[in-house]
């Protein structure tokens, strides 16, 4: 029966943690308050391409609000800064728009009124360079979860009747 339940926390394993840098969204927190980057189009920014970032604002502090923030954009990479892209709100919404040029790693920074939120966003070439990846780690979950199922049925069925005999 141990070896029932290991297997099975194992398997849950082998599903569920390759799944997680696939999120598309980071919540983060400095004092107090929260935020999370969703970026148009489609989480995908691609090099050369328009995109408008979006930052959801959330705080314990009761008197925080948006419009009252202070919140501007700098957006670097590896260590200069490239861009300040302006700010607007709507619908209670911080956004910017902004076009990176080049393919790699930026830090798109968020900072307002005693508080500091850095993103890392990666910019690709074509927009189907994240959705190949995603594609790639549920593929291998996949994989791994029947690998998984298959090692579970020899298990059951040659080493217990072996066993048992």
């Amino acid at each position: 029966m141990e070896m029932k339940r290991i297997f099975l926390i194992a398997g849950l394993l082998s599903v569920l943690l390759p799944a997680f840098p696939v999120s598309a969204h980071q919540v983060l927190s400095d004092h107090g308050v929260q935020g999370i980057l969703h970026i148009n189009p489609n989480d995908t920014p691609v090099a050369g391409q328009p995109m408008q970032l979006m930052f959801y604002l959330n705080s314990s502090d009761p008197t925080f609000s948006v419009p009252d923030c202070g919140c501007h954009v700098a957006i670097t990479r590896q260590g200069k800064q490239i861009a300040t892209p302006s700010t607007r709100i709507s619908q209670g919404l911080l956004t910017a728009n902004v076009t990176l040029s080049a393919v790699g790693t930026y830090t798109v920074q968020l900072t307002g009124s005693g508080f500091t939120l850095p993103y890392d966003i990666r910019v690709d070439k074509n927009p189907s360079a994240h959705t190949s990846n995603e594609i790639a780690v549920i593929t291998a979950s996949t994989i791994g979860f029947l690998a998984l199922c298959v090692l579970c049925y020899w298990y059951v069925r040659v080493i217990q009747r072996r066993d048992k005999s």
